[in-house]
This record gives structure tokens, C-alpha cells and sequence, in this order.
């Protein structure tokens, strides 16, 4: 997939950062947010790397110290709203991110969307689906 994604880029830096969509599933309840970032921004030395590609999650919700402030403040949102019996599905809009390159989302980035959601919906039929873009 990530090859399809940045085949045709020239002057990409290395390396590149992929964030893995989570599902967090509160077993008690049918309530899932999707909630959509905007792409796997990268600027630590501490992810896992496969070749040269930065592995992580969203939000950085995988990581617990050295986040960017933003992303402590969303692991508390999340954290208060799992309390009121919320599930999440996670995951960003531009699946890849390199240095140096100003993304918008494009077509590709919206059918990869399209797919998460229906899969999500197939998993979990009764489930109450909102979305939340951030």
C-alpha cells in the first residue's frame, strides 16, 4: 500500500512515517468514535523502524512519556470519554508522511477511509458509528 501511495514522488526524504489505524474496543458497549487525524506526522527517534519507515499509532497513543503536548491532551480525552463507555476506532487520513512534503488528502486517502469505515461496520453491525475529524 505504501508503495502505491508515494510511487511517483521524487525528493522524498527519508525516512517516511506510517501510523497503524487502532481499534479500541470497550467490550460493555456498542458506542464506537471514529475519530480520523490528519496524518502520521513524525519527529522522534523512540517509534519502531522498519527499514525506513517510522512505525506508530495515531495520536501516539502507543507511547507513555515523550509525546508532543497535543497528544497528551487527546490520550486524556480519550481516556474520559472510555470512562463513559466509548469505544474507538483510530486512524489518519494520509496514511504516510515523509519530510519535506506538504500532503493534502487525495482520492487514494479517501477510498483507504471508505474502506476502514466498512469494514468497521461489518465487524460491528449494531454498533452506533459517529465520526470525529481532527
Amino acid at each position: 500500500m505504501c508503495h502505491a501511495i508515494i510511487s511517483g514522488h521524487e525528493g522524498i526524504q527519508m525516512p517516511i512515517g506510517v501510523d497503524i489505524p487502532v481499534l479500541l474496543k470497550n467490550k460493555d458497549d456498542n458506542k464506537i468514535l471514529f475519530i480520523i487525524g490528519e496524518s502520521p506526522l513524525r519527529d522522534n527517534k523512540t517509534l519502531p523502524v522498519l527499514g525506513n519507515t517510522l512505525i506508530g499509532v495515531p495520536y501516539a497513543i502507543h507511547q507513555k512519556e515523550g509525546n508532543p503536548k497535543q497528544c497528551d491532551i487527546y490520550k486524556a480525552i480519550f481516556d474520559r470519554l472510555a470512562e463513559k463507555g466509548f469505544s474507538f476506532y483510530i486512524t489518519d487520513i494520509i496514511k504516510v508522511w515523509w519530510k519535506g512534503k506538504k500532503l493534502t488528502p487525495n482520492e487514494t486517502d479517501f477510498d483507504i477511509l471508505h474502506k476502514e469505515i466498512t469494514c468497521i461496520r461489518k465487524m460491528y453491525p449494531l454498533a452506533d458509528v459517529k465520526y470525529i475529524c481532527s
